[in-house]
């Protein structure tokens, strides 16, 4: 009977995206800890992939700016899938990044570009 009443509680209890956003902006405002996340993952992709933007946007094709993988004869196709693989992951860290600075945003709703 303890458990059941246990579980009832537990399915009542939901968290929103909006109040998750609330609960993350109040921990934020007393220690600072989500600017500093934020910035420690900027300066170690920084470090780990330093940007070279003239020669990734040559790659990049029209439809969404993710460099193809060259399909050149003498280079090996497994170094190409990775460099590849780290443009997806530096994409996806940089779209992450960029959700976390929304959230720190004046308003609580996050914005769409």
């Amino acid at each position: 009977m303890l458990f059941t009443y246990y579980q009832c509680s537990l399915t009542d209890f939901t968290l929103t995206e909006q109040g998750l956003v609330k609960i993350l902006k109040k921990y934020d405002k007393r220690t600072g800890a989500l600017i500093k996340l934020v910035k420690e993952c900027v300066a170690m992709l920084d470090h780990l992939f330093p940007s070279n933007n003239l020669s990734i946007s040559a790659e990049c094709d029209g439809q969404n700016g993710v460099p193809k993988p060259a399909q050149s004869g003498g280079r090996v196709p497994e170094l190409e899938e990775i460099k590849y693989m780290q443009s997806l992951y530096m994409k996806s860290t940089v779209a992450a990044l960029r959700s976390l600075k929304q959230i720190r945003s004046k308003s609580s709703t996050v914005k769409t570009d």
